[in-house]
């Protein structure tokens, strides 16, 4: 395993602060949106890029997972700082996850998330077997849901894949960095081989995509697709004939809050902004996609 090991010593006293603040707001808004992030050799690069281009006011939080020497304090946080306005704070157990924040893993430790509340373990492997990733990735699968959103960019290995397995178990979003865009592959290539990958980007494309997900009424408003009303009934009622002429799988027997949900997260995974655009891809695509997860 190559460590990203050229991150300089942090200042504990900010990020004590940081904790003391962070533990006083008011409780945790259960709408915001928990982005995971993993990345090991080239991370530092690829995740610069991102948050260069991502804005700050998105109303997501980032958890970001990267290998890191366990013997050194990392200035991680500071690092990244430098590429948003967002506050960047280094982890500290029991950290609660607020919008428009980013949270950097602390060296020697697995970071998972629970009900909003970022907690610090020991990893149970010796150095040179840890799989941080699949541990924020499947905590995130299991805390969010199908609201989960997984990001795997640069580094080696396979860590993050066995993750990403329940985070798409889950109905969540997956990104994953283009090769072709890493400084090493090992980890994007891992993830797409598994056939993980929703969509495929180089790191500052990324922040597009996601904002037009986070709009998406499924994500944004976790109970707006049971609002709809009766004027999306006819589009509902054809994109189930479609589904049922392409694919043989018949869902007029579910309920009808149910389908709108549900066809609302596949435009939001499929980065389809109307019904009307996902009826005619429905209608023209040569391989339907995965319907019968709808």
């Amino acid at each position: 395993m190559i460590e990203d090991t050229d991150v300089p010593n942090s200042d504990p006293s900010a990020a004590s602060e940081a904790a003391t603040a962070n533990a006083e707001v008011a409780p945790l808004d259960q709408h915001c949106i928990v982005v995971g992030m993993g990345a090991s050799a080239g991370g530092i690069e690829a995740f610069g890029q991102f948050f260069g281009a991502m804005p700050e006011d998105s109303g997501a939080a980032f958890v970001v997972v990267l290998h890191l020497d366990p013997t050194r304090e990392s200035q991680m946080a500071k690092v990244l700082a430098a590429h948003t306005k967002m506050p960047v704070v280094q982890v500290q157990d029991q950290m609660r996850v607020l919008p428009n924040h980013v949270y950097v893993i602390a060296p020697d430790c697995d970071l998972s998330v629970n009900a909003g509340v970022l907690h610090l373990t020991k990893p149970a492997e010796k150095r040179g077997h840890r799989h941080p990733v699949d541990v924020l990735f499947r905590s995130l699968a299991a805390d969010q849901g199908e609201r989960a959103i997984a990001v795997v960019l640069s580094g080696t290995g396979s860590n993050g894949t066995d993750g990403l397995k329940e985070v798409r178990a889950a109905g969540g979003l997956i990104l994953v960095q283009d090769p072709q865009t890493a400084k090493f592959e090992g980890m994007p290539r891992s993830a797409i081989a598994a056939g993980m990958a929703d969509h495929i980007l180089a790191p500052n494309a990324m922040p597009a995509v996601l904002g037009s997900y986070f709009r998406n009424e499924y994500i944004a408003e976790p109970h707006g697709g049971e609002a709809q009303g009766t004027e999306a009934q006819p589009l509902i009622d054809q994109i189930l004939t479609v589904l049922r002429t392409r694919t043989g799988h018949n869902f007029s027997s579910y309920r009808r809050s149910t389908l709108q949900r549900r066809i609302q997260r596949r435009l939001g995974l499929r980065n389809i902004g109307t019904l009307e655009a996902y009826l005619e891809e429905l209608r023209t695509v040569t391989c339907p996609p995965e319907i019968p997860s709808l």
